[in-house]
């Protein structure tokens, strides 16, 4: 029985090239943690809050979810500010 040789992948980087770029570039790892930030966004907000958004309920898991914990948020907001009026 033949065996069936592979094909490489002429777009795989070596792991040699991989650790050149990681060590080169500090920026890169740090664009690789901010890559998925966009994703599933509801609504503008800054890098830095979104971070501190996401470290607070890590900490915090009692508050919910992102949208639950935002949502329940602007509602007391609401809710103040109806009541000052």
């Amino acid at each position: 029985m033949k065996k069936i040789k592979s094909i490489p992948n002429p777009n795989a980087i070596s792991k040699l090239e991989f650790e050149f770029i990681q060590s080169s570039d500090p920026q890169i790892s740090q664009y690789q943690e901010k890559k998925d930030i966009y994703k599933g966004r509801m609504i503008s907000m800054s890098d830095s809050f979104y971070l501190k958004l996401n470290n607070y309920l890590k900490c915090n898991p009692t508050e919910g979810n992102r949208s639950s914990f935002m949502v329940r948020i602007v509602s007391e907001y609401i809710d103040k500010k109806q009541n000052n009026i």
